[in-house]
């Protein structure tokens, strides 16, 4: 029996599937595809080139995530498509990957 987070409680697929009222092979589906707490009861795009990330506990599709933190879709698809780590993609400002040069020191020539 397959058991995962949902609604802060740990409950089996069929448990999830009665209390969303999905069917239990959508559910099923979607674990095996390594969908895991709410993101196995999230509404889902026609297109099946969607992509979803999870950070800090927070599973959302990548369009979901442009909204959520005012960035364009097509700039976090970039950073994603380039290889950016899931934290990088989101929150380069935080996460930066390369360094600035510094103005006060110039390299030597």
């Amino acid at each position: 029996m397959y058991k995962t987070h949902y609604n802060n409680h740990l409950l089996s697929l069929n448990e999830i599937a009665k209390q969303s009222d999905l069917p239990y092979n959508i559910i099923y589906a979607r674990y095996k595809r390594g969908w895991r707490g709410d993101a196995l009861t999230a509404p889902v795009q026609r297109d099946r080139s969607f992509i979803v990330l999870t950070h800090n506990g927070k599973t959302m599709t990548l369009k979901e995530w442009a909204q959520e933190i005012g960035i364009a879709y097509e700039t976090l698809r970039k950073r994603h498509k380039a290889g950016k780590s899931v934290a990088e993609t989101l929150h380069p400002d935080i996460y930066p990957t390369h360094t600035e040069p510094d103005s006060d020191n110039p390299p030597d020539l």
